[in-house]
């Protein structure tokens, strides 16, 4: 019988299958080193409540340099939580650390599942972690739990690091030129990065006779909202949209033509790394996504929360209706909030919800 095959069998039979793990006893099975049949026999035993058999497969698997899947942790915490404490809190240790390695593991429907089976403990791992539950017994919070919430930003440390990146790629000419452009703005408090290329090309990426007018209505929009526009722009548009030239020197707000041979975005990062490392509160109006420059980051800077933080700094819009969408006050992640007295003892659990709100757990 083929791997597959005594997978499959295993699989149909799983509340009937004791001839099969006679046929076959555990360490053969193990040998195979099939990550789905290891599971369907921890599986098995759990469902007869034998633990012994369960820690000797464990044993065995480390023993053969081989690995818990985490379909398995779930499986086997969700038994230990009810049987042993002991137990349960090494393996607890075991995934909280798994997961530490690699959060990308943790997926919606684990979420779902830990909140279903009340593992609690786990989702004390999880803070910080931008995943979100469909489970439909919580209701949203209500406005003073929302006050409680904080905005995960940047470590100080790893920004420096961006910075420093984007400064090598730049002549010494033009890093002056933005060094001396920031100092006259850092003291705002307050600041929109424009994504002016991505504003003007709105259209099926081509810029129109109403591209100058949507730039416009998007400064106005932020100007409304308390906020001062920066506009990042290259200055070959200087050329090809009228009036655009008069606009920028005469609506009182800054701006910065990127140089030929230069992409836009370079410049949009490095403001607003800039801003951030100074503590100015500060986002980005754009609909694109910057993947392409976060994931060359990624070369660099191994923060599992990159990615999701950067995110929450991107504000789309659109421009027919004209819409910039709010700006975050909260992350949308699991967040443990501890007693403001008693600071090791944990005060709340809140988790986004896959319809965009936060629930209470």
């Amino acid at each position: 019988m083929s791997i597959n095959e005594l997978s499959k069998n295993l699989y149909i039979n799983l509340n009937s299958n004791l001839n099969y793990i006679y046929n076959y006893n555990n360490d053969n099975l193990i040998d195979l080193k099939n990550n789905g049949i290891i599971s369907l026999l921890i599986l098995y035993y759990i469902k007869l409540n034998d633990s012994i058999n369960i820690n000797y497969i464990i044993n065995k698997i480390k023993l053969n340099d081989l690995d818990l899947l985490k379909r398995d942790y779930l499986n086997i915490l969700d038994y230990y939580n009810l049987n042993n404490e002991i137990f349960y809190q090494n393996y607890l240790i075991e995934f909280i650390s798994k997961i530490k390695n690699n959060p990308d593991i943790i997926l919606n429907k684990d979420l779902d599942y830990l909140i279903k089976k009340k593992i609690k403990d786990v989702l004390l791992g999880l803070n910080g972690l931008f995943i979100k539950t469909s489970n439909t017994n919580y209701n949203e919070i209500n406005t003073i739990e929302y006050s409680k919430l904080n905005f995960y930003k940047f470590d100080n440390n790893l920004v420096n690091k961006i910075i420093l990146f984007l400064e090598n790629n730049f002549s010494k000419n033009i890093n002056y030129i933005l060094n001396n452009m920031f100092i006259k703005i850092k003291n705002i408090e307050k600041i929109c990065i424009i994504d002016g290329g991505n504003v003007i090309n709105n259209y099926k990426g081509k810029i129109t006779n109403q591209s100058l007018q949507n730039l416009e209505n998007i400064v106005n929009k932020l100007i409304e909202k308390n906020y001062k526009p920066l506009i990042i722009l290259h200055n070959k548009h200087i050329k090809n949209i009228n009036n655009l030239d008069y606009f920028l020197k005469n609506k009182n707000i800054y701006y910065f033509l990127s140089p030929f041979k230069f992409n836009d975005d370079i410049f949009i990062l490095w403001f607003f790394f800039k801003f951030i490392n100074n503590n100015i509160d500060c986002f980005i109006i754009s609909n694109d996504n910057f993947n392409d420059h976060i994931n060359i980051f990624k070369n660099f800077i191994f923060d599992f929360n990159f990615k999701n933080i950067f995110k929450q700094y991107i504000i789309n819009y659109t421009i027919n209706p004209l819409k910039i969408n709010d700006i975050p006050t909260y992350s949308s992640c699991i967040q443990i909030i501890y007693d403001t007295y008693y600071k090791d003892k944990i005060y709340e659990i809140f988790i986004p919800h896959v319809n965009n709100f936060m629930i209470k757990y």
